[in-house]
């Protein structure tokens, strides 16, 4: 058995980053519509965080951003001419398609697919499907364009690419999945979150306020065309309370890391009853004998619906930081030259090669958390708590928090072994060297404050395609 690492591979913010309020039932999007955004800030936002991930010991890839804007949408609607032509034509008849087009809502790559390593399948393959984004006009533009790049990035003969649910059937993508197992390298359990039914409606309680953006069909497609292993996969459905009180993705009340879940109370229907289902089913898990499972439920009464959304504590990742025997220090490469491992926090792990070896998770919050007390006082309670969780690592992404996406918005986990990991494109690798180029990138190219009547500036569309041109070049591979 190959070793297995988790790779997050965080989307990089695109120069058209705008506040449009194009996402209906995600508060902070439709809150901040029409501010002035700051597309260089934000871009160096989320470099940082995926950054740190990196010199934290974790692999750390990057996913481009869409080219934009989509002319090709533009003209099926209608306007002609030349390419500045159709946008000021289409931004004086209908400004909301121009701001679709230009949409940099790709930035948030959890949404871009769902992912079932090789462990878990029947094929030993890993999986993607990528989401359809049916829900959202802007945002279902993106699955033809992000196909084609996953199909470049991930493109060895390991890797499955998956055409998306059909679009009847509304698909999220990771942010309505989870994943529970012993170890990153273990078979796991995936969890597949829904809000709905679409033809089976009737038959469950429904949101009065949002409508639900996952549906039951879609995970049971995508489970199935993954070929799981028996067992291997649950279904749960979405509190509709929650949907309504603007819970758009599960990944807004729950986050799961190997053998962790912590989870808001108010996160699924009959949640008592889904959790016990959740226990029942690691526990038929190979090696959950030796692996305790840690579900950290948070009550209403600790973190208040409300509160989840504004500090957005739950779109925090948690990841397992590697471990490196004491007085041993990472590879040159920048990653860990050791085996990861899940182990209860302050627990000593099993020798290697004689020299004693400690483990430990991390949550990575943004910065909102900490301005919480009441959000600051939990994660405190976890990490002084008997759980796996030892660290916590604050971080500014602001300009992301404000349309509405946290710390796991912005990235899409994989756990490769270490043949996969060998066939991933290196160009999307976060190296030093490569950090370099495109910090130099962004503050040559991005604009440092974007207003929503901006995107009819021709001098917007001649900056963006300049600076796509010259991503190519860093990421070694045409962009789509």
């Amino acid at each position: 058995m190959h070793q297995a690492y988790e790779c997050n591979f965080d989307g990089l913010v695109g120069p058209t980053h705008h506040y449009a309020g194009l996402s209906f039932g995600n508060v902070a999007s439709t809150r901040n519509a029409k501010l002035a955004s700051h597309p260089k800030k934000a871009a160096l936002q989320g470099l940082a965080k995926a950054t740190k991930l990196r010199d934290l010991g974790l692999k750390q890839g990057l996913l481009p951003p869409l080219k934009r804007p989509r002319l090709d949408t533009l003209r099926t609607l209608g306007f002609t001419g030349s390419d500045t032509s159709v946008i000021e034509r289409a931004f004086k008849s209908v400004p909301q398609l121009v701001s679709a087009a230009y949409s940099a809502s790709a930035m948030w790559v959890a949404n871009s697919a769902t992912f079932s390593p090789s462990v878990d399948a029947e094929d030993s393959r890993a999986h993607f499907t990528v989401a359809n984004l049916a829900s959202k006009f802007h945002r279902s533009l993106e699955p033809k364009q992000t196909g084609t790049n996953f199909r470049r990035i991930f493109g060895g003969e390991n890797f499955i690419h998956h055409d998306p649910v059909l679009p009847q059937f509304g698909d999220e993508g990771a942010a309505n999945h989870m994943r529970l197992a012993p170890s990153h390298g273990a078979r796991g359990l995936e969890l597949f979150v829904y809000g709905g039914s679409v033809l089976q409606d009737s038959l469950f309680i429904k949101p009065k306020k949002f409508p639900s953006r996952q549906s039951i069909e879609a995970v049971h497609a995508i489970s199935t065309t993954h070929g799981l292993a028996p067992l291997g996969a649950l279904f749960l459905q979405q509190n509709p309370d929650a949907i309504d009180a603007g819970v758009f993705h599960n990944d807004v009340v729950a986050v799961a890391n190997e053998n962790v879940l912590l989870v808001h109370g108010a996160a699924y229907v009959d949640q008592a009853a889904t959790l016990e289902r959740i226990r029942q089913a690691w526990e038929l898990l190979p090696g959950a004998k030796d692996s305790e499972l840690f579900i950290l439920e948070i009550p209403e009464s600790e973190i208040t619906l409300e509160e989840a959304i504004r500090s957005y504590f739950f779109n925090s990742q948690l990841v397992t930081l590697p471990a490196t025997p004491v007085g041993e220090t990472a590879g040159a490469s920048g990653y860990p030259v050791t085996a990861t491992h899940s182990l209860r926090s302050g627990e000593a792990r099993p020798s290697m090669n004689g020299q004693p070896t400690h483990s430990r998770m991390a949550l990575i919050c943004p910065e909102e958390c900490r301005d919480s007390p009441t959000v600051k006082a939990v994660i405190d309670r976890l990490i002084a708590g008997k759980n796996p969780i030892s660290e916590v690592h604050y971080f500014d992404v602001r300009e992301s928090m404000q349309n509405g996406g946290g710390p796991a918005c912005l990235r899409l986990r994989v756990a490769l072994n270490s043949v996969e990991s060998s066939e991933v494109h290196p160009g999307v690798w976060l190296t030093p060297e490569r950090e370099t180029n495109l910090v130099a990138w962004i503050n040559k190219h991005y604009r440092d404050r974007l207003i929503f009547d901006d995107l009819r500036d021709a001098k917007l569309f001649i900056e963006v395609n300049s600076a796509m041109d010259e991503l190519e070049k860093i990421f070694s591979m045409p962009l789509a």
